[in-house]
């Protein structure tokens, strides 16, 4: 039988037309109706009337982008965003303006990185309090991150600041996803952990923490554990002390000159110590003795670390794996505010960077890296405590320190970045710039 009418009471049945093949794989609430994700194309779904029902629903198509059926599309706030794998690299797209009227409004979040998303990506998580997007490929032990800040501005909410980044882990990722101010995922040896996005009150029972001049200084060590209990033996002859961990994995190095390596680290800084601190004077084979050391040499769950350790002193240090942390500068241009939160750069004029100031907040070593064109990398050592201004058992970390990095090039002619493969923090708060800046006489038409 056909029905010739219908009533308020009887189910929605719907269908959606379009230029290409119209199957539905997933959908998202908005506050003006249902977003259905096609292969081709995006569609709302909502009513025109305070109740929905057979005569009142509409089915409209808002804009027409390729969509990756095998990731759901997610909510950033005011937006939604997925991702649209039909070229040679993924690309994410956002959705703004979703209406029952008129096109939506769509940008590509990822176009100033066109080549950083793979294929494949089938892990997609977001925490909007934090502005964070997680994108990452089961089986691989890469996430890429994208960053970002909005602001009410003009009578709207406007993108003030984006970025894109990435985490490599030791393992391999199955699964991720964000709640709260955590980022959690499991590795392929289904351990699950946990990355803090958000610290901004250290806590003595979860972190390291070195308190001096009344100034909390975490250290940074990932997925640490205290080595006390631990079997250790420690060698006069080669003054060396070897532990023996169970929940090492073995399938990766992780000593002294790859990333990550294996680290210990002790928080009491009485004498008796006897540790490698630092490397960076291996050429001249000088060795100095502190609190922390990397890793030399290991042989399945047992690990060599130089030094005094363990039974022998009675110091058992955290031990834990220390990644190496680069930020790499874009091209700098002299900059002028056109608008609320707008700047416009000046590509076309020349300027001749004489140095650049970072500005740190809690920072300890670090280290900075030209790259000039027809020149040697330069490359500089960092330790932000100052000689003869700090005390013999502190550790030379300050809370706040400004750098000065000399440059005296052009500055489409060099590449700045700033690297720490050390505990001890390095967080850069922002960036300035001197400079022989010159317009060229150019007039513009």
């Amino acid at each position: 039988m056909t029905a010739l009418t219908t009533s308020a009471t009887d189910p929605i049945n719907i269908s959606a037309a379009g230029s290409f093949p119209t199957t539905f794989f997933d959908g998202i609430e908005t506050n003006t109706g249902l977003l259905c994700m096609s292969r081709t194309q995006q569609f709302l779904l909502a009513s025109d009337d305070t109740i929905m029902n057979p005569d009142t629903v509409k089915l409209r198509s808002i804009s027409s982008y390729f969509y990756d059926e095998t990731t759901p599309p997610i909510s950033l706030g005011t937006t939604f965003g997925f991702l649209d794998t039909s070229g040679k690299y993924s690309r994410f797209q956002e959705l703004n303006g979703v209406a029952r009227e008129g096109e939506a409004s769509i940008f590509e979040t990822s176009g100033l990185v066109p080549t950083l998303l793979p294929k494949g990506i089938d892990l997609v998580s977001a925490s909007r309090e934090n502005g964070m997007i997680f994108l990452g490929k089961s089986g691989t032990d890469t996430i890429y991150i994208y960053k970002y800040e909005n602001r009410q501005a003009g009578g709207g909410i406007q993108r003030v600041q984006g970025s894109w980044v990435k985490w490599q882990f030791l393992n391999p990722v199955q699964y991720h996803f964000a709640m709260d101010d955590s980022y959690y995922f499991v590795d392929d040896e289904n351990f699950l952990q946990r990355i803090n996005i958000v610290n901004s009150s250290p806590n003595p029972d979860n972190d390291i923490m070195i308190t001096q001049n009344e100034e909390d200084y975490l250290v940074h060590l990932d997925n640490w554990i205290g080595s006390t209990g631990s079997s250790n033996s420690y060698n006069a002859t080669t003054d060396q002390t070897t532990f023996t961990f169970s929940w090492l994995p073995t399938s990766v190095e992780y000593v002294h000159g790859t990333d990550p390596v294996l680290a210990a680290f002790d928080t009491d800084m009485s004498s008796g110590t006897q540790a490698d601190i630092s490397t960076h004077e291996e050429a001249t084979g000088q060795v100095r003795y502190g609190i922390y050391a990397e890793a030399v040499s290991r042989s399945g769950t047992t690990v060599v670390f130089p030094g005094k350790w363990g039974s022998a002193n009675g110091k058992f240090p955290f031990v834990g794996w220390v990644y190496k942390y680069q930020v790499d500068l874009p091209t700098l241009y002299a900059t002028k505010q056109i608008g609320d939160g707008q700047f416009r750069s000046d590509v076309n004029a020349s300027l001749v960077l004489h140095r650049l100031k970072l500005n740190f907040g809690k920072v300890g070593v670090y280290e900075t890296t030209l790259t000039r064109v027809g020149k040697d990398d330069y490359t500089e050592l960092h330790e932000s405590g100052e000689a003869s201004l700090y005390h013999a058992s502190d550790m030379p970390w300050v809370e706040e320190d400004i750098k000065t990095i000399p440059v005296y090039e052009r500055n489409i002619n060099v590449d700045v970045s700033i690297k720490s493969s050390h505990p001890s923090p390095a967080t850069l708060h922002s960036l300035s710039w001197e400079g022989d800046f010159s317009k060229l006489n150019y007039r513009r038409v």
